[in-house]
């Protein structure tokens, strides 16, 4: 997978979560009710903290996928 298909697949994924409420958005009703702006910015923040790792995650998986001869070892890892 080169990283034009991942970042397509990762757009396809993104948007059917915002598409569906899941568990942040009730993370963010609850949060938000209790503790008022300061909420949605922390959370906001935590969530970009874990799209970034992920992102890095990925890159460093792309940048290392030459050191294996086949796409089974790759598969295996990820």
């Amino acid at each position: 997978m080169n990283p034009a298909e991942f970042a397509a697949e990762a757009v396809l994924v993104s948007a059917s979560g915002v598409l569906s409420p899941g568990p942040l958005f009730f993370a963010n009703i609850i949060y938000g009710s209790k503790m008022g702006i300061t909420a949605g910015i922390r959370i906001a923040y935590g969530h970009t903290m874990v799209e970034l790792l992920i992102i890095v995650l990925a890159f460093g998986l792309f940048a290392f996928s030459y050191l294996f001869l086949n796409n089974e070892d790759l598969k295996i890892i990820s």
